[in-house]
């Protein structure tokens, strides 16, 4: 049964919980910034020796149209080829979605990411990997991260210009916050993993952190596609580099998912002004650096295909092909293609989908499912 405690709600699956999950945070100081490490205690079965090594597959942010059509995309091309990888999940909570960057808007189930554990127990005769679920309130959100937004918004350098604030973007308040919402998230949900590893005796060599708002066309394979120097990312949506998911080994998935708060003070020089908050750009700039320093090689995954999930049963299926530069040429023409991509959504999700008007450079497949009288 999912325990629920100020908000949070915990899920742990083969295992049977006894206690009462509780949030400890733990506040520290850099450069006037208040760092929060949000660590679940969730109640972890104590293993009688140590265990053998796994890999971990981790999923933050927002579970747009998840049940229809993000969690079978899961289950085809990321649970199906990752049997051997325990399973962790954050999310902050919210029910609707005003129209904006992300589409058009639409509700979201709050109790979504607890489908997943029904899933992994489906696929697994034996007893299944760990899968734990922590979800925060916005009112969690903001308590944690107003003065570091402020700050954000705020913040002037020695010319008296915004320091952090993405002022070159076409970014706005709104997305500034979202984008923190997306880095709490994604280090919130490393650090529930490494308290299960801990709490687990674990030893996680290889982590994949994915969003919860894609549909997976292709297979994400950790169990038998995993390099002990390299770390990966997507081959679209470069701008001038993907930032919606990463594979790799501990240590340099480590900096991508726990070192951007404190990085994007300690190297605000290495930033070109009024980019700081780009995330992209901060990757390309700060955290695949320092990745590479670490001795990690960081590359492109060609192979790698998915697309971004809106809230309103729809996603955008040109994802994968879009141009590297804003106004460059796209394959929205191609009939064929188009033809492929709808047969395969379909053939995963069982709906009925379509292909609908969204933008000059945005192709938008729009599936039904009766029941929610789209």
């Amino acid at each position: 049964m999912p325990i629920r405690k100020k908000g949070v709600l915990v899920v742990g699956v083969g295992v049977l919980l006894s206690s009462v999950a509780v949030i400890t945070l733990v506040h520290t100081s850099f450069h006037g910034i208040a760092f929060i490490n949000v660590i679940s205690s969730v109640a972890f079965p104590e293993p009688k020796k140590s265990q053998k090594s796994r890999c971990a597959i981790l999923f933050f942010g927002l579970p747009r149209s998840y049940e229809f059509l993000v969690l079978p995309s899961i289950v085809h091309n990321v649970l199906a080829h990752n049997i051997c990888c325990d399973v962790y999940a954050h999310s902050i909570i919210r029910r609707e979605e005003p129209p904006g960057r992300s589409g058009s808007g639409g509700s979201i189930d709050p109790n979504a990411l607890s489908l997943l554990k029904k899933k992994v127990h489906e696929l697994h005769k034996g007893p299944p990997p760990h899968v734990y679920i922590y979800e925060e309130t916005e009112d969690d959100f903001w308590t944690k991260r107003n003065a570091t937004i402020n700050m954000y918004r705020t913040a002037k350098g020695a010319d008296g210009k915004l320091l952090y604030y993405p002022w070159k973007t076409h970014f706005n308040t709104e997305t500034v916050d979202n984008i923190i919402r997306q880095w709490h998230s994604v280090e919130s949900v490393w650090q529930l993993m490494e308290k299960g590893a801990k709490i687990l005796r674990v030893k996680y060599d290889h982590v994949c952190i994915l969003r919860s708002d894609v549909f997976f066309a292709t297979p994400i394979q950790m169990c038998s596609n995993v390099s002990a120097t390299k770390a990966t990312y997507p081959g679209f949506g470069l701008w001038p580099v993907n930032d919606r998911m990463i594979c790799g080994p501990h240590n340099a998935v480590k900096i991508w998912a726990s070192q951007r708060f404190s990085r994007l003070v300690s190297d605000i020089n290495k930033l070109p002004p009024g980019r700081a908050l780009h995330p992209e750009t901060f990757l390309d700039r700060v955290i695949f650096p320092a990745i590479r320093e670490n001795g990690t090689e960081v590359t492109q995954d060609p192979n790698i295909c998915f697309f971004r999930v809106r809230s309103d049963m729809s996603m955008w299926v040109n994802d994968c092909l879009r141009a590297r530069t804003p106004g460059g040429p796209e394959p929205l023409g191609d009939v064929e293609w188009a033809d492929q991509q709808i047969l395969m959504v379909q053939s995963i999700v069982g709906l009925q989908c379509q292909l609908k008007p969204y933008s000059k450079v945005i192709r938008q497949l729009v599936c039904r499912n009766d029941s929610l009288q789209l």
